[in-house]
């Protein structure tokens, strides 16, 4: 326990408990839970050598000044136990980093930036340069996160990280500013002085405030960013460095409501994708660029509850299958509930807890007119796949829009109670679905009270709608993660329409897919007639 504590006081635990949780929740934005948390890990990884290699650098400086605050002065850990710690981490961060979620491009401008916080620690720190590698580090974090959802790192994004780096580390050094000079340090602050660093401080979290809230208007936060940085001329110096924090933390607010904001902005599109829609856009991708080329079909993805575009193109890979497949794309997104998470008014089930009234298949209708009369859509090749609350709402759609749809194929989902609301409907089913999942169950249930069909009944009602007759089970690789031919495949001989159920023997409501998922899911699609 001692040598955890020492561990926890010298990567200095608090701001690496931020930086970890602005990289969790900028990932968040961007992908979804599962990715996000490992790319936290990673992050905290990096951060943990920095920290580590800045105390045990200024290990004979802290003996010299007694700041035995510091573990390895006041023998909560010793020099040989962090290195060894730092050895173990570093191949760890590493790994993680660039073959995670990050990927190659993101893991390694994301160790770039941790890179440069070593070069602080070992020379840097002593030179009037000492800022330079706040900028690149506090730019280079949540620049890795946007790299690795294959998008361009905005320069407002990338300026206010590198604004609050700088604010940081003069906050840092003012902590320590007389120590610092008496060891001869001679750092950008200790060059200005403490009256110009702390003017630069506000200066900075003032301009940090206005630009992130000219991106994404948040008036709340706009005064908390003010005062907070009008406080940092007289806040003792014992605490400037949280007061810091404070106004970082609404600074974040404020940059992760921008990325939401400004992620299908034109300064992220390209040459094959518009946005489209005016009460909630949507980003049309193209199969061509050239934009004028009549559309042979779409494919529509739906996120589960609490997703939103972003994290459900990412989870499904089905994006690049659609658009190798000459399919346009689309992931519309869902109405925030109070909650602040995105749903979609399926069923009396799923996911309009709070009775909103939402019409989304109205909504969605409108998307399709709108993409039909500016890009000359196929209508007749309307394809949709929802996960969890997607999936019912692909099962919603087929049943009760105006529009004709090819085929559907969802995971994790069910229909509404009511039997009657496709009775008269034959179409091209696709029903995924873990016999494990816990959320969503194989065997039926009810959210709130509001019950759903089991998978059973649901192939049995489309069974009658098509009048199909089973074929014999076979087994299929659909989840890569897990071992061997997991799935079995239920087909049908059918006098209407298809119907096909993958069963994925101990699948859970979230499996881990990949790109060999979602051809086999846009494969089964398009083969329909």
């Amino acid at each position: 326990m001692k040598r955890l504590r020492g561990l926890l006081q010298a990567c200095h635990f608090g701001p690496t408990l931020m930086v970890s949780t602005f990289a969790f929740l900028i990932a968040q934005a961007l992908w979804w839970e599962g990715p996000a948390y490992v790319i936290a890990i990673g992050v905290l990884l990096g951060q943990l050598i920095v920290g580590w290699t800045n105390d045990l650098h200024d290990y004979e400086d802290d003996l010299k000044h007694n700041r035995t605050s510091k573990p390895l002065v006041s023998g909560l850990i010793t020099p040989k136990q962090l290195r060894t710690a730092i050895f173990v981490v570093t191949p760890l961060a590493v790994i993680i980093n660039l073959f995670g979620p990050l990927g190659l491009k993101g893991g390694a401008v994301y160790l770039l930036g941790i890179g440069f916080g070593l070069a602080y620690n070992f020379y840097f720190k002593y030179t009037p340069l000492s800022p330079v590698p706040y900028v690149i580090a506090f730019a280079a974090l949540p620049a890795s996160i946007v790299l690795a959802v294959d998008k361009t790192p905005p320069l407002w994004m990338m300026g206010a990280g590198s604004l609050l780096g700088v604010a940081a580390h003069i906050a840092n050094v003012l902590k320590d500013f007389e120590e610092d000079g008496q060891s001869g340090i001679r750092s950008f602050p200790r060059i200005v002085g403490e009256r110009a660093s702390r003017a630069a401080i506000a200066v900075i979290l003032l301009a940090t405030t206005l630009l992130l809230n000219s991106v994404s208007s948040r008036p709340a936060l706009l005064v908390v960013g003010v005062i907070g940085a009008l406080l940092t001329f007289k806040a003792p110096r014992s605490i400037l460095f949280k007061a810091i924090m404070v106004v970082a933390l609404a600074n974040l607010v404020l940059l992760i409501s921008a990325l939401d904001t400004e992620i299908g902005n034109k300064e992220f599109a390209d040459s094959t994708s518009i946005i489209i829609g005016a009460d909630r856009p949507t980003e049309l991708f193209l199969p061509s660029p050239d934009n004028s080329k009549e559309l042979t079909g779409i494919l529509i993805n739906l996120h589960g509850y609490s997703g939103d575009s972003i994290s459900q193109t990412n989870y499904t890979y089905l994006k690049e299958s659609a658009l190798a497949a000459g399919l346009a794309y689309i992931a519309p997104d869902g109405l925030k509930d109070g909650s602040g998470n995105r749903y979609w008014n399926a069923s009396n089930a799923c996911c309009d807890f709070a009775k909103s009234g939402v019409n989304d298949v109205e909504y969605i209708d409108g998307l399709i007119d709108k993409i039909s009369k500016g890009y000359n859509l196929d209508k007749s090749h309307i394809y949709l796949f929802g996960h969890s609350n997607g999936h019912f709402m692909s099962y919603q759609y087929l049943c009760t829009s105006k529009n004709q749809i090819a085929a559907i194929a969802g995971l994790a989902g069910s229909m509404d109670s009511n039997p009657g609301q496709c009775s008269d409907k034959s179409a091209n089913v696709l029903h995924i679905h873990g016999d494990a999942d816990a959320t969503i169950s194989y065997e039926g249930g009810a959210l709130f009270a509001q019950s759903y069909p089991s998978v059973d009944e649901v192939v049995k009602r489309w069974s009658n709608n098509n009048q199909c007759t089973a074929k014999p089970e076979n087994k299929l690789d659909l989840i890569a993660a897990m071992s061997g031919a997991e799935t079995t495949s239920f087909p049908f001989d059918c006098s209407k329409g298809s119907l096909e159920l993958w069963k994925i023997n101990g699948g859970v409501h979230v499996p881990v897919l990949d790109r060999g998922f979602a051809d086999k899911v846009i494969s089964w699609l398009t083969l329909k007639p």
